[in-house]
């Protein structure tokens, strides 16, 4: 049985795609071009339009793995 927390794993693998998407075929430079400081807290943050493709990137994912025939934990963890 594999036990897979789906919010991280589709968190990962947006992160990856949108890193894919963008860096990988030259619309940013590097890693770091995807990145700003956000003004509140000072931590880093996707720049807006980054957001924007990894918040598709998201909603892909999470949909993909909701709809897997699995059995759901109590705690939202999903076995396969």
């Amino acid at each position: 049985m594999i036990y897979i927390n789906e919010v991280e794993a589709a968190d990962e693998l947006a992160t990856k795609s949108t890193y894919d998407e963008l860096v990988v075929r030259g619309e940013y430079q590097d890693e770091e071009d995807l990145y700003e400081e956000d003004e509140d807290n000072g931590d880093l943050k996707f720049k807006e339009p980054v957001q924007d493709v990894f918040n598709d990137w998201y909603d892909f994912y999470i949909d993909l793995l909701t709809k897997l025939d699995v059995k759901k934990g109590a705690d939202g963890h999903i076995f396969l």
